[in-house]
């Protein structure tokens, strides 16, 4: 959240969040690249990030991917296309 402390309204902060903890070990376990001690690892990160949330702009649920990477594209969209209002007035 630094990088809100120091840009303000100049940056967008997005949080793509997993439909839940247990979906999210699902995901990180069936990839098969995780050693299960890595695994409780981020895991554990995952749910002290989870807490701030609330903190940034936007969150983005990321239960199905396409769906997920159209509303963030369409965030970004908006956010800028207002920097460049605010910037132009056009």
């Amino acid at each position: 959240m630094r990088v809100k402390e120091l840009l303000g309204d100049e940056a967008l902060v997005l949080f793509i969040r997993p439909p839940s903890l247990n979906s999210l070990a699902e995901r990180l376990s069936n990839r098969g690249t995780e050693s299960p001690e890595r695994l409780k690892v981020r895991l554990d990160r995952a749910t002290m990030e989870m807490e701030y949330a609330p903190l940034c702009d936007h969150i983005v649920l990321n239960d199905d991917l396409e769906t997920a990477v159209e509303e963030t594209l369409e965030l970004i969209r908006e956010f800028l296309a207002e920097r460049n209002h605010a910037t132009t007035g056009i």
